[in-house]
């Protein structure tokens, strides 16, 4: 009787050994092979809940940064081979703000020279230069508008662009018509405008005794243009001084003088022409 009890206890511990073994068996197959539609599922279920584990880890293509190759071949970055404006693509690319930009839309002297230094406005410019596209050579030349854009790299080098008015880049002793350069002078324009309303005014004397003054502005910011119209007199010529210099640049009886970074006292009078003539 106590054998047949140890025999049977073997034998129920022996079909509890088989059923544990084919429970760490690999998933069955077809006859072919080929993973049946259960296993399919498992798979499946398993790398969803791995990606899950992943989360955020994981970055989408979409959001790898851009690099220098991504310029658009006619982007005035990439289109000269210059070593200096595709250093300036690679250290963004990479993360690298320069430490400052500095720009100027020029109006005959008129217009201050905006520094920036945070770098959300200096990736906002470099956005602003990389859309600029280059259309072809220009003979188009001007004097009295010459407008920039540079930026100092960490490293301590300065790489900027040079025009002759707007749409019209300077290279060497070549010029090119550019597209897609409005904006940078719209956002270089706003930060002029902002400039100069914080900018310092000076007041202006005005020492006019023989009452020939029309209008003139009683004070202005160092760099602003200044006009002083005056009345037409008669057989004699006007003069103009500001803080004793003549001032030679007039528009009729308009005259303009640009604003120094001091109070100016503007003289003005009547004399007569040399050498006897008349208006």
């Amino acid at each position: 009787m106590k054998n047949r009890i140890v025999a049977t206890a073997l034998c129920a511990l022996g079909l509890c050994g088989l059923l544990a073994g084919c429970g760490t068996q690999a998933p069955t197959t077809t006859t072919s092979g080929a993973p049946t539609a259960q296993d399919q599922a498992n798979a499946k279920d398993a790398g969803t809940k791995g990606d899950e584990a992943k989360g955020e880890d994981t970055p989408s293509k979409t959001e790898q940064p851009a690099t220098a190759q991504d310029l658009p071949e006619d982007s005035v970055l990439a289109y000269f081979n210059d070593e200096g404006l595709a250093k300036l693509a690679e250290d963004m690319a990479a993360g690298k703000v320069p430490k400052k930009c500095e720009a100027l839309y020029d109006q005959m002297g008129g217009l201050p020279v905006v520094t920036i230094t945070n770098e959300d406005e200096i990736r906002q410019m470099y956005d602003y230069v990389r859309n600029i596209r280059v259309l072809a050579k220009s003979d188009m030349s001007m004097t009295d508008a010459y407008h920039f854009v540079s930026f100092e790299l960490q490293d301590g080098t300065s790489v900027g662009l040079r025009f002759e008015g707007a749409g019209n880049l300077v290279r060497s002793d070549t010029n090119y018509y550019v597209d897609g350069d409005a904006a940078l002078w719209a956002k270089v324009r706003e930060l002029q405008g902002a400039s100069h309303n914080e900018a310092h005014t000076h007041e202006i004397v005005i020492n006019d005794k023989e009452d020939l003054v029309v209008s003139c502005p009683t004070s202005a910011a160092a760099g602003e243009t200044v006009f002083v119209q005056t009345k037409e007199v008669l057989d004699v010529q006007t003069v103009v001084l500001a803080n004793g210099e003549k001032v030679t640049t007039s528009h009729g009886m308009t005259f303009e003088f640009t604003m120094p970074d001091e109070p100016v006292e503007v003289r003005v009078y009547t004399e007569e022409y040399p050498f006897g003539g008349g208006s």
